[in-house]
């Protein structure tokens, strides 16, 4: 059953879960549109890989009503697009995969931070350890494109 939210500005959102063999998606959703998701893949029994987490940076919600549909017919006419990022949106995410993988028994949340997320969002580390995550550094010979892991005890 999705879980309605809304964001810092009062908007909206539906947050739900879909299990689609292997992967775990918890999806949010403005106005029928996708605007985050969080992909995970059950890597053991009891340990929960999260593979991405991404909150839309420039997306254009579908129409509600018939004069926002008309306007869409005006010849050169664009929508402007909302940028969901900053938001609260992602801290709504990984709480919620938090809580679903203590539901289904995971015993810890594993990831890993990439070299080009970090450069988009330099607070990325402290993002993920304002939510409890433990960051472990890496040797950069094993892997350039990786930065860090990510660990979080599931109690």
């Amino acid at each position: 059953m999705p879980q309605l939210l809304r964001d810092r500005k009062g908007r909206r959102y539906s947050l739900s879960i879909v299990e689609s063999n292997p992967f775990v998606l918890l999806q949010l959703h403005h106005r029928q549109l996708l605007v985050g998701e969080a992909k995970c893949l059950p890597a053991s029994p009891t340990t929960l890989l999260l593979k991405d987490i991404a909150i839309a940076n420039e997306a254009i919600p579908k129409p509600r009503y018939d004069w926002e549909k008309l306007l869409h017919r005006i010849p050169g006419w664009r929508p402007q697009p909302i940028n969901y990022r900053g938001l609260g949106l992602g801290s709504a995410l990984i709480r919620y995969l938090i809580n679903y993988a203590r539901e289904e028994k995971f015993q810890s949340l594993k990831g890993h931070v990439f070299r080009a997320d970090l450069e988009n969002n330099t607070k990325l580390l402290q993002w993920y350890q304002n939510h409890g995550f433990e960051i472990i550094q890496v040797d950069l010979t094993d892997d350039p494109d990786v930065v860090a892991r990510l660990h979080l005890r599931i109690s």
